[in-house]
C-alpha cells in the first residue's frame, strides 16, 4: 500500500509539472495515465481530494450550430490550454465540462461527429494533465419545443415521460455507448461521468417546481430514475475503467427538493461507486433572482445550513457534488464574497463539494442581474473579482 501511495505521489507531481510547462495540445486519446487507478480511488476518496470546482459553461454545451464552431456560438471564446492551466494555478482542481451531443449527432444513424468527440477529448485531456478531476456529462439534450416535434426525431434528445420512454431509452443508450467508447481505458479516476443535466419536462408548469403530490411530477421523476439506471448500466457494460468509474446522478431539474424526497433514490450499482448531483443557487432571492436581494443575511445563512445538513442526512454515505452554484453579480462584491466563503465552508463541513457555474457573463447593465455568472475572464486568464476566488479558497480550508 505504501509503495502504491508513493507511486501515486510521483505520478501526480509529474502531471502537475507538465501542466505548467508543456504547451502542446496532444489529445487525451493519446495519453494513458496510470496515476489514479480506479480500484484504488472510489467516489468517496475522490470527493476527499476535491477542493474547489468550476464549470466551463456556455461553451461545449452551446447548441447554436452543428460543427466544432458551436463552442463559441453563445459568446464565449474558444477554450485554450492556457485557460485550463490558469484555472489550475488558481487552486481549482475540479472542472465540470458540460457537453451537448444532439446537435453533433446524425439523426439517421445516431453517430456523433468524430471532430466533436476529438475536441471534447482535447479539453478533457488538458484538465487531467493539470491533475484536475473532470465531470463530463450529457447537457442540453432534453427535448424542447423549439426543436419542433419530438416524434420527428430518430436518435436525438430525450423526454422524461412514460409515453416517450422507448425513444428516450434509445437516445440515452446510444449517446452513452459512444461516450464510453471514447472515454474509457485512457482515462483514470480523474474522469467522472454525470448521466444527465437538469432532466425535466420542458415547458411544464412544474418544470422547475417539484411538488410531491403532483402525479405528473412523480411520473417525470420516475422516468428520470429509469433513464439514470439505464445510463449507469450502459456505462458499466462498456467495461475496462468504466466498469468502476464514479458516476453521479441528478433528479428532476437537478433539484434538491426532489433529492430530499424519500420516494427517490440513486441507481443500483454493482460497482458501488455512484454519487449525487444537485444544483443549488441558494438562497434564490440572493443568488439568482433579479433584482431579488443583494445583502447576505443571517436568514440566508440559516437556509444554507438547512440545505447542506439535509443533503448530508440522506446522502452522507455517497459523494455529493453541487454541480452548479453561484451568486449573480448585483454590484455587491462584499456581500457576494461573504456568501461564497460561507457557502463553500458549510458545504465542506458537510462533506459536500461545490462546482462554480461560470457562463462568462460579468458586466451588469442597470438593475438587470439575470444570469451574471462571469467569474473567470477567459480572454486574459484572470478573475474578474479576485476577492471572490479568495473567498472560495478560504471556504475550502
Amino acid at each position: 500500500m505504501k509503495k502504491i501511495t508513493s507511486l501515486l505521489a510521483i505520478a501526480l507531481s509529474v502531471i502537475f509539472l507538465s501542466c505548467g510547462s508543456d504547451s502542446s495540445s496532444e489529445p487525451a486519446s493519446n495519453w494513458s495515465p496510470s496515476s489514479v487507478p480506479l480500484n484504488e480511488y472510489n467516489g468517496m476518496k475522490i470527493s476527499e481530494k476535491i477542493t474547489a470546482g468550476w464549470n466551463l459553461g456556455n461553451t461545449l454545451d452551446a447548441t447554436d450550430g452543428t460543427g466544432v464552431d458551436s463552442e463559441t456560438s453563445w459568446g464565449c471564446p474558444k477554450t485554450t490550454k492556457e485557460n485550463i492551466q490558469a484555472l489550475a494555478a488558481s487552486g481549482i482542481n475540479l472542472i465540470r465540462i458540460p457537453v451537448s451531443w444532439s446537435n453533433h449527432m446524425d439523426d439517421s444513424t445516431g453517430v456523433i461527429d468524430t471532430a466533436w468527440i476529438s475536441r471534447v477529448q482535447e479539453v478533457v485531456g488538458w484538465a487531467i494533465e493539470c491533475n484536475m478531476f473532470v465531470i463530463l456529462n450529457v447537457h442540453h439534450d432534453v427535448f424542447e419545443s423549439k426543436y419542433g416535434t419530438f416524434t420527428n426525431y430518430n436518435y436525438k434528445y430525450y423526454n422524461p415521460t412514460s409515453a416517450d420512454r422507448a425513444h428516450s431509452e434509445k437516445f440515452v443508450k446510444n449517446v452513452w455507448e459512444q461516450i464510453c467508447r471514447n472515454f474509457n481505458e485512457n482515462y483514470d479516476a480523474h474522469l467522472i461521468f454525470e448521466a444527465l443535466n437538469e432532466p425535466r419536462l420542458v415547458g411544464d408548469e412544474h418544470e422547475w417546481n417539484y411538488l410531491s403530490t403532483c402525479n405528473k411530477c412523480n411520473e417525470i421523476v420516475g422516468e428520470i430514475q429509469h433513464l439514470n439506471q439505464l445510463a449507469l448500466n450502459t456505462i458499466r457494460a462498456s467495461g475496462k475503467n468504466n466498469a468502476l468509474r464514479l458516476v453521479i446522478f441528478p433528479f428532476m431539474s437537478a433539484s434538491t427538493a426532489v433529492a430530499y424526497d424519500a420516494k427517490f433514490s440513486l441507481p443500483t450499482d454493482s460497482a458501488n461507486n455512484v454519487g449525487l448531483s444537485v444544483h443549488a443557487y441558494s438562497p434564490y432571492s440572493f443568488a439568482m433572482e433579479s433584482p431579488g436581494e443583494s445583502t447576505f443575511t443571517d436568514k440566508h445563512k440559516n437556509e444554507l445550513d438547512n440545505l447542506f445538513t439535509s443533503l448530508k442526512k440522506k446522502y452522507g454515505s455517497y459523494p455529493i457534488i453541487i454541480g452548479e452554484y453561484g451568486a449573480t453579480n448585483k454590484n455587491n462584491p462584499q456581500d457576494r464574497a461573504a456568501w461564497f466563503e460561507y457557502y463553500v465552508k458549510k458545504a465542506k463541513e458537510n462533506g459536500i463539494k461545490t462546482c462554480l457555474w461560470d457562463n462568462n457573463q460579468y458586466n451588469v447593465t442597470g438593475s438587470d442581474y439575470n444570469e451574471k455568472y462571469g467569474f473567470f475572464n477567459r480572454s486574459n486568464n484572470t478573475w474578474y473579482e479576485p476577492e471572490l476566488l479568495n473567498a472560495i479558497m478560504r471556504g475550502t480550508k
